[in-house]
C-alpha cells in the first residue's frame, strides 16, 4: 500500500501541474505566440501519437531490466523539464519542444509505474490499488485547473506566471516518487532461465 500512495500523490501533483498549463496552451499559441489554429492541432496531436507509441517500448525495457523506479522518475522529471521551454517559449515551435518532450516523459512512465503498482497490490486487491491511483490522478486534474484559474484571473492574464508556478506540484510529484521502495527482481528458476537465447548452465 505505500508504494500505491506514493505513485498516487505523484500523479496527483503531477497532474495539477500539467492542468496548470493544458487548458491555457492553446490561447496562449493563439494569443501570445500568432499561432495558426492548424498548429495547435498539429502540436496537441504529435505530442499525444509519441506517448502512446512510447508506452510500449518502456514497458518493455521495464521488464528487461527488471527495475521500475528508475524508468518512472526519468519520465516524471523529463515532463517537469519539460515545462520550461513552454515558460521561456519565444515561439510556437518552443511550445512544440516542450509538449513533446512532456508526453515523452508520459510515454516512458507509464508502463514502469503501473508496473510499481500491480506489485505493490496483494493479490485480488489491484482493482482497488489502480482504483486508488485513478482517483487521485483525477483530483490533480481536476485541482490543477482550478488553481489555472486563479492564478490566471489573479495575475490579470499573465500564461507565463502561471506556468511558472506549475513547476511547485511537478517538482513535487518527482521527490515524493523517490521514495518508493522498488521489490528486487524475482531471480528466475535455474533450467527456465536463458542466457543469449540458450536456457542458462550455470558459470
Amino acid at each position: 500500500m505505500f508504494n500505491i500512495i506514493l505513485t498516487g500523490l505523484t500523479s496527483l501533483f503531477t497532474d495539477i501541474g500539467s492542468e496548470m498549463i493544458y487548458p491555457l496552451i492553446p490561447l496562449y499559441l493563439v494569443s501570445q505566440l500568432g499561432a495558426t489554429p492548424a498548429i495547435v492541432g498539429v502540436i496537441e496531436g504529435f505530442a499525444e501519437s509519441l506517448a502512446s507509441l512510447l508506452k510500449v517500448f518502456s514497458g518493455y525495457y521495464s521488464d528487461k531490466l527488471g527495475r521500475r523506479k528508475n524508468l518512472a522518475i526519468a519520465g516524471y522529471s523529463l515532463s517537469a523539464a519539460a515545462k520550461i521551454p513552454i515558460i521561456f517559449a519565444a515561439s510556437w515551435a518552443w511550445v512544440l519542444f516542450g509538449r513533446v518532450a512532456d508526453r515523452f516523459g508520459k510515454g516512458v512512465r507509464t508502463a514502469p509505474r503501473d508496473a510499481i503498482i500491480a506489485d505493490a497490490a496483494e493479490e485480488g486487491q489491484r482493482g482497488r490499488a489502480f482504483g486508488l491511483h485513478r482517483a487521485l490522478d483525477t483530483l490533480g486534474a481536476v485541482i490543477g485547473v482550478a488553481l489555472a484559474y486563479l492564478f490566471f484571473t489573479s495575475y490579470h492574464g499573465d500564461y507565463r506566471t502561471v506556468f511558472f508556478w506549475s513547476l511547485v506540484p511537478a517538482i513535487l510529484g518527482v521527490g515524493i516518487l523517490f521514495g518508493v521502495r522498488e521489490k528486487e527482481p524475482r531471480a528466475c528458476p535455474r533450467k527456465s532461465c536463458l542466457s543469449n537465447g540458450r536456457p542458462w548452465t550455470g558459470g
